[in-house]
């Protein structure tokens, strides 16, 4: 046609990867209920040393494409991209990126769609770039989109060093982001939280900051977990799980822990959020676990741990006996043919 031939070849592959991004998308929806997650069906299968990253790891989420993985790094601030099932060596890290010019202490990652990552800062008012932040980077280039979200009702507490956001998720389908607050350091857990506010569609177009998010609290304080006798005091990470009861899956660094939280919901009887299920991070396994993200297509769970660890559990741990390593092919230990969870 007369449009088509004006086109340019930018254009076409800006479109073909639009296309591409917009059907995996749609992708990743429909098979989101295929089959819950159940931790109790998880085993541990070993960890892998990231031998690039000198320290503090803090948040890992999975690319729908294809299963890599993304992570971020809280000091110096940097988002990192690597195949942890590339070859018999190990991982291979195939970009590494630093965001230091956009965000300062990010802390989690996720995921929005086949082409974008959100990242979560926890900043002073003090620091270079300040505020308790929500901001959204180009998956494939790691530079910043220009949408970006400030908590500005945290700041303005103000929000103590370790008790800001820790950790973000997204629910697609509702277009729905989910921030972890820490807690830590606190006097007691009352701070430790999970909210929630929507995505912006004209920040979206736009590649704008809203500087006053208004924001909704999903819970606070860990009243919740005390009742399901599961001990989270601090919350380090936060991952949407689509169950068809969608969930969260949200990690403590203090002791260990992964609990599914499943979300209140005004479509069924699940009137208030309920804990559905945990999981123990083994102690001698992870030094500081800061992050967690579930891959329901390929049937993972992640956690990144500082100072550069990341561990894996599987419903078969036999699929991946490459696993255990160093990213530079060193062997590590074999992992524990333990279940996940302590016997009850």
């Amino acid at each position: 046609s007369e449009h088509g031939e004006g086109r340019s070849p930018e254009d076409a592959m800006r479109s073909s990867r639009s296309l591409r991004a917009a059907l995996v998308t749609l992708a990743f929806l429909a098979t989101s209920s295929a089959q819950d997650l159940n931790l109790d069906s998880l085993r541990y299968c070993g960890k892998q040393v990231l031998s690039e990253v000198d320290d503090n790891l803090s948040g890992v989420s999975v690319d729908p494409n294809d299963g890599t993985l993304v992570a971020v790094v809280n000091n110096p601030s940097m988002l990192v991209r690597y195949d942890p099932f590339a070859s018999t060596s190990g991982c291979t890290l195939t970009k590494n990126e630093t965001i230091e010019a956009s965000a300062w202490d990010s802390e989690g990652v996720t995921f929005l769609n086949a082409s974008l990552v959100a990242v979560s800062q926890e900043a002073d008012m003090t620091d270079p770039i300040p505020g308790q932040r929500v901001i959204v980077y180009d998956a494939r280039t790691f530079q910043p989109t220009g949408e970006a979200y400030q908590l500005k009702a945290l700041d303005d507490e103000p929000v103590k060093h370790n008790s800001g956001l820790e950790g973000v998720a997204y629910d697609p389908s509702t277009t729905t982001f989910f921030v972890a607050r820490e807690g830590k350091h606190d006097d007691d857990t009352k701070n430790m939280a999970v909210y929630s506010f929507p995505r912006n569609l004209t920040l979206v177009a736009t590649g704008r900051e809203d500087p006053d998010v208004n924001f909704s609290t999903v819970f606070r304080g860990n009243g919740t977990f005390d009742d399901a006798g599961i001990s989270m005091t601090d919350l380090a990470g936060v991952f949407f799980v689509p169950n068809r009861d969608p969930s969260l899956l949200l990690l403590s660094q203090e002791t260990k822990t992964i609990a599914m939280l499943r979300l209140a919901s005004k479509q069924s009887t699940n009137d208030t959020a309920a804990v559905v299920g945990s999981l123990v991070v083994p102690d001698e396994e992870a030094n500081q676990p800061e992050g967690v993200a579930w891959d329901h297509v390929r049937r993972r769970l992640w956690v990144a741990s500082e100072p550069n660890e990341l561990l894996l559990w599987a419903e078969n741990c036999t699929a991946h006996p490459r696993f255990a390593g160093r990213c530079d092919g060193s062997p590590s230990p074999p992992p524990s043919p333990s279940p996940s969870s302590p016997p009850s």
